[in-house]
Order: structure tokens, then C-alpha cells, then sequence
């Protein structure tokens, strides 16, 4: 806010300064810190691929751990997103509030299938965006129904990381205004996303402790520069 002297107690702060004290020094010695276009860029450091993804992809067994979404997990929820975000959102009516659904690997929905929690999740997941974008000054995007990304798993580095170039994909996709979900399409929008991966085959069998260790040992790094960034067919509806 525009009130300086309630500041005092993140001026003053004990942590503050000893971190503040550590960049200076660490700038005065001639280095420089990471740009936000590499500060947490996981292809830059790590295996990217689809044997990474399997080596950390624990494949369970088919079961039956679903359950239904109970009015104590919508409390739950609403509760904590009203707290959380909605109050935030309300109390400051002057800022607008940007959120994304990362689309998150075909491992990850796999998971779901196979333990019958999908449609749980799906429920919640429902409740949960409907309660943001519900609000005016909250924009909510949805990137999970982009299966040419979710299903290529050489854009992962695990079930739900995925490379730089995805989010240079996201972020000029908000700044277009595109894929804004509206409190009206939101239950469509997760009906259409359980519809694909419930008939979805999903194109890797069972793989055993001693297959993953295989994958593990043939890692190899990946940054795949032929992707530009305006290569914004991948959200082509």
C-alpha cells in the first residue's frame, strides 16, 4: 500500500537485512544474480524427456481409492480460498489478480485414472476455480486441456515440470487473453479434460523398479531451442 510507516516492521527486519547485506556483497565481488527468464529454469540443470519422466513416475497399481467430494472438502476449500484469495481480492478492488492452471503431464492424469480419484479431484478442482473467477478483479487461465503439450512428455523433466518454452507459451497466451476461464465455462472446460483422459490410452505399459533404474542411467539433457516462442499453434482450440 501507500502507507510508509507500517513498513518499519519489513525494514527493520532482522532477516531482511542480513539477506539485503548478502546480495550487496555478493554484487560489490563482481557477480550478478539470475534474470527471471533463468531463475528457476528447470531445463537448464536438469534431464528433460520421456525417459526422465518415467524414471520418476512410479506407476501404481489400478485401484479403487476414490471417494466423493463431502460437504466437510467443500468447507475445506472454501475456506481456504476465500481466506486466502478471495479477501485479498476484495480488500484491494483497484488491482486485477492473474492465476494459471499449469497443464500438468499425462503421468499426472494417469495417476488420477488409475486410483479412481478423478473424478474427486475434478470436483474439487471445480469448486475451487469457481470460487476465483466468481470475482471481478480475478482472471483465471486454463492450460490443462492442451494435450499436444500434456502428452509429449520430452517437454518434462517429471509428471508435472515442464520446460521454459511452455511458459513462454502461457505467458503470451494470457497476454493475448486467451484461454480465460469465465464462471460459466469452468465446469465444461474439467468435463471435457475427464472426458479425454478417461478414453485416453495412455502410451506406456507397466515398468518394473529395475526398467526405471535403466532410464535413470540413460539421462540425457535436453533444451530444445528449435521451439519459438510464438509457436502459439499448440493452443490452437
Amino acid at each position: 500500500d501507500d502507507i510508509w510507516w507500517n513498513d518499519v516492521k519489513y525494514v527493520f527486519n532482522k532477516d531482511v537485512i542480513v539477506q539485503a547485506l548478502a546480495v550487496i556483497n555478493y554484487t560489490r565481488a563482481g557477480k550478478t544474480t539470475p534474470t527471471f527468464d533463468e531463475y528457476a529454469r528447470y531445463d537448464l540443470y536438469h534431464p528433460f524427456g520421456r525417459e526422465a519422466v518415467l524414471a520418476s513416475y512410479n506407476r501404481m497399481e489400478k485401484q479403487d481409492l476414490g471417494r466423493d467430494f463431502s460437504e466437510e472438502d467443500r468447507i475445506a476449500i472454501y475456506n481456504n480460498i476465500t481466506n486466502n484469495y478471495v479477501k485479498l481480492a476484495r480488500d484491494n478492488p483497484q488491482v486485477e489478480f492473474y492465476f494459471f492452471i499449469p497443464p500438468y503431464s499425462m503421468c499426472y492424469w494417469d495417476g488420477l485414472v488409475r486410483t479412481n480419484q478423478l473424478d474427486y479431484a475434478v470436483a474439487a478442482m471445480k469448486y475451487g476455480i469457481g470460487l476465483l473467477v466468481a470475482e471481478e478483479n480475478i482472471h483465471v487461465y486454463g492450460f490443462d486441456d492442451k494435450y499436444e503439450i500434456t502428452t509429449n512428455l520430452d517437454r518434462y523433466m517429471d509428471t508435472i515440470h515442464y520446460d521454459a518454452k511452455v511458459n513462454d507459451l502461457i505467458l503470451e497466451s494470457i497476454f493475448k487473453g486467451e484461454n480465460e476461464l469465465s464462471i460459466e465455462d469452468v465446469s465444461s472446460y474439467y468435463d471435457e479434460i475427464v472426458e479425454f483422459y478417461q478414453h485416453f490410452e495412455f502410451p506406456f505399459g507397466e515398468y518394473s523398479a529395475e526398467q526405471q533404474e535403466t532410464f535413470r542411467g540413460g539421462l540425457c539433457f535436453r533444451v530444445d531451442e528449435d521451439i519459438q516462442v510464438t509457436d502459439m499453434e499448440l493452443f490452437a482450440e
